[in-house]
């Protein structure tokens, strides 16, 4: 299972960057977790380089369910999908209260 859903998540992750990129310019997906070992342990971070990008997206309504519907799409284990959970971050926020510290953001 484990090169399976590290493929689904790669291709997720590319899928969710273009969802993400038609509403702000440019932003990464980073999925994060031990998913190979236990599917419902998946965190999928999406950074923007703006607050205000960040905002959008989090504001846009229907937004994760469409995400998820990737996962769904892609064959990622259903019992585990409704538990994914999606982060928005900027970077300007992580420079600014986290000193550009990515892995403090994220705890």
């Amino acid at each position: 299972m484990g090169s399976d859903v590290r493929l689904i998540i790669h291709y997720a992750e590319v899928e969710i960057r273009a969802m993400a990129e038609r509403l702000v310019n440019h932003c990464m997906v980073d999925c994060i977790g031990p998913f190979d070992v236990t599917p419902s342990c998946l965190a999928v971070w999406v950074k923007t380089k703006t607050d205000q990008e960040r905002d959008l997206l989090i504001a846009s309504p229907g937004l994760q369910d469409e995400l998820r519907h990737v996962f769904r799409l892609r064959g990622y284990p259903e019992v585990a999908i409704p538990t994914i959970a999606f982060a928005f971050q900027s970077q300007e926020t992580v420079e600014r209260d986290f000193k550009g510290d990515w892995g403090l953001a994220i705890r």
